[in-house]
């Protein structure tokens, strides 16, 4: 190996063992070399333009439940840099939630019926929750 290609060979090594962590919880094995300063701003503009043109339930009593409830569990999430927003998608066939970087969820109120109450939500919640903590996105870039 020549001595130049040799610095590079460590200097990658060291910056992929460095990217290596656990995810908080499970304790799993993660690659991850996106950083957070960039997977916060792109999980904002990311969630703008994914509600932009969307019916959105701005003050309805589910927007409210799913906002008490988010924030609740947002609070022992331990992740001071996000910013958590939720949005309730008025989209009654859709019966999904999902989650971007930084904290950003969405729940399309299809799944209403199927959570049936806060503690259905709060279980839906606590995944999305778990996706932003464990920094899913970052991993899959």
């Amino acid at each position: 190996m020549i001595p130049h290609a040799r610095h590079v060979f460590f200097a990658l090594a060291a910056a992929l063992l460095s990217a290596c962590n656990r995810t908080p919880v499970t304790g799993r094995a993660q690659l991850n070399i996106v950083p957070d300063g960039v997977m916060l701003p792109l999980g904002k503009r990311t969630y703008k333009d994914m509600l932009s043109g969307q019916n959105l339930d701005k003050d309805g009593p589910d927007r409210a439940r799913l906002k008490t409830v988010g924030q609740r569990i947002a609070k022992v999430a331990n992740q001071p840099k996000y910013k958590w927003q939720f949005s309730m998608i008025k989209e009654k066939k859709t019966m999904n939630a999902w989650c971007l970087p930084g904290g950003k969820i969405a729940f399309y109120t299809g799944i209403l019926p199927v959570v049936q109450n806060e503690a259905g939500m709060a279980f839906v919640m606590g995944h999305e929750v778990a996706h932003a903590t464990a920094r899913h996105g970052a991993e899959r870039l």
